[in-house]
């Protein structure tokens, strides 16, 4: 078998991707933890000071970010990291950065049908994909396109079945390598053949991979592995999979 997807391991700040693995909708005080957890982290801390607050307003920056919101937060810092990889140096954002940001945005709104609302996941599957492109010069392995890794049948297909997960990333990743080496005849009639929307994330973990060929499942895990490396989250591996759910960190339980 020829190698179809080669996912790099980067360095990410990992403080950061922490921030997009939660879930804002999982208590009324999120925001007050993620103030302290700013306040906690002197890095973030000095970004949002430096880059998100306005310096000459009198108004106190807990008010400040109250008023942008948890995604407007988010986007303004994700505007920060992306310019640093551009210029290497953290300095306001320029219009390419902005129009790199607008890309990952795209993207997010196109998954959120099968995503699980106040969870960021397809956004930093955006961010990391993202960042190759630009340590790459655009380019991933075979000449692919950021978003040329999650094809847009692919993500139609998806959608169809309506399948909703905590970590659609994960799911995104994995389907990928199924969609690219069956090809979308075979893996559209294995998301058909799945039965309920429960049972489409079930059947892929438990079906599928198990019958996949060693090649294939190398790839996959060294994938997986390198991904899980970069946003600093390994429990993925160390989960237990019982009927198709997983329990997340939160207590909820979701189709991933």
């Amino acid at each position: 078998m020829t190698t179809k997807l080669s996912l790099p391991f980067i360095h990410l700040p990992q403080y950061y991707t922490k921030l997009l693995m939660g879930n804002s909708h999982s208590s009324p005080d999120f925001f007050n933890k993620t103030m302290q957890y700013i306040y906690d982290t002197p890095v973030l801390l000095g970004l949002v000071r430096a880059f998100i607050m306005d310096p000459a307003s009198q108004i106190p920056l807990d008010a400040q970010l109250k008023a942008m919101g948890w995604l407007g937060i988010r986007d303004r810092l994700t505007l920060v990291f992306l310019e640093r990889e551009w210029s290497g140096r953290f300095c306001h954002p320029t219009d390419q950065t902005r129009n790199a940001m607008a890309e990952m945005l795209e993207f997010e709104k196109r998954a959120r049908d099968i995503s699980v609302e106040g969870y960021s996941r397809s956004f930093l599957l955006a961010f990391y994909f993202k960042v190759i492109q630009i340590r790459q010069k655009g380019e991933m392995s075979g000449g692919e396109k950021i978003f040329g890794m999650i094809p847009r049948p692919l993500l139609q297909m998806l959608l169809e079945v309506k399948a909703r997960a905590i970590r659609i990333d994960w799911l995104f990743l994995f389907c990928l390598h199924l969609y690219q080496y069956r090809g979308p005849e075979k893996f559209k009639e294995l998301i058909k053949n799945s039965g309920t929307r429960q049972n489409v994330i079930g059947t892929v973990f438990t079906k599928v991979w198990p019958a996949s060929e060693n090649e294939l499942t190398d790839e996959i895990i060294r994938n997986l592995l390198c991904y899980g490396a970069s946003i600093g989250e390994q429990d993925f591996f160390c989960s237990s999979l019982v009927g198709g759910t997983q329990r997340s960190r939160e207590g909820d339980t979701a189709s991933t």
